[in-house]
């Protein structure tokens, strides 16, 4: 009777240990993806949000907050080489629609590049400037 309790405690510890996520130091990194608006006209502080897409695949959506209040979204990923894609949505009328000139706001607020993920945490800081568009800080 006591081995076998032996052997169901070390199978329940096992299992366990199983279902945790890999720390960073075993191989995965966090993305980080913060940006803020510049020049924003008065009347159009709009309801934000933002998608982080790794490689083709959603990986992350942001909170809610006005195009003048900062935010940042985060992913973690594995080490290496990886397409991250930046889109912003805006609310307008009661439809979340993409920031984009195609849907008559004054800039494209959306990014991609391919980065290299070797630190522990990697980051991008964006700047949808009305004026003078996207830039990375």
């Amino acid at each position: 009777m006591r081995k076998l309790l032996t052997i169901l405690f070390i199978v329940s510890v096992a299992a366990v240990q199983a279902k945790e996520p890999i720390p960073a130091s075993k191989g995965n990194v966090t993305i980080t993806v913060k940006w803020s608006f510049k020049n924003i006209v008065e009347g159009y502080d709009h309801d934000t949000k933002t998608e982080l897409y790794v490689d083709g695949k959603l990986m992350a959506t942001s909170t809610v907050t006005k195009e003048s209040q900062p935010n940042s979204v985060s992913a973690v990923v594995p080490k290496g080489q990886h397409k991250i894609k930046v889109v912003n949505y805006a609310y307008y009328d009661g439809v979340w629609e993409e920031h984009t000139i195609e849907n008559t706001y004054s800039i494209d607020c959306l990014y991609e590049a391919d980065i290299n993920c070797r630190k522990k945490n990697n980051k991008v800081t964006l700047v949808f400037d009305i004026d003078a568009g996207t830039s990375v800080k």
